[in-house]
């Protein structure tokens, strides 16, 4: 399950956050890649933004699918022929926006925004023409992002196998090496 913890600052996805949830739950809370999720509650005192958002990744295992809380909302466009999820998240990243729900929220500790804040922001929409060069420019630009969060994790497993090998003695320094070769690292 994405949660509220899953969601960090910027964009950035907590994968070290995700939940594992066995029990019933409704389809409307199943979340597919490319969906955008935006936290509805945060704290006052959080370096994390209320309104903070993420685009789920793509990185099921055993066709699993993921969930989400309910302190974060999943953002469905009513035409997707007018805007992409893609210019939605980045819109969403703008000072402006995060403090306008800011705005809306309310609470003492634990702070959340109506439901309907996210009808009622307004948002620019380009033509057209403007969005088609716009994803033109991002889409390769998040694809290398999300590529390279897949090779530190990857670079990560590998160091978490192969270092309490190496200071034990365990395994000596060209094994490991060509361990390395094999990761094609």
């Amino acid at each position: 399950m994405i949660n509220l913890g899953s969601i960090g600052g910027m964009g950035k996805y907590r994968k070290e956050k995700l939940k594992f949830y066995d029990g019933t739950y409704d389809e409307r809370h199943q979340i597919f890649p490319g969906d955008i999720l935006i936290s509805n509650a945060g704290f006052l005192k959080s370096k994390i933004p209320i309104g903070s958002s993420i685009i789920v990744p793509n990185n099921y295992k055993n066709n699993d699918h993921y969930i989400f809380s309910l302190d974060t909302t999943r953002v469905v466009t009513k035409s997707t022929k007018i805007v992409s999820n893609l210019y939605l998240f980045y819109s969403f990243q703008q000072c402006r926006v995060l403090d306008r729900i800011a705005g809306f929220s309310n609470g003492t500790t634990v702070i959340r925004y109506p439901n309907e804040t996210l009808e009622q922001l307004p948002l620019l929409v380009p033509s057209g023409v403007v969005l088609k060069k716009f994803e033109s420019i991002v889409l390769p630009l998040h694809e290398r992002i999300a590529l390279a969060d897949r090779e530190n994790e990857v670079l990560a497993q590998t160091r978490d196998t192969l270092l309490p090998k190496l200071i034990s003695g365990e395994l000596p320094i060209p094994e490991a090496e060509r361990l390395l070769e094999e990761v094609e690292i």
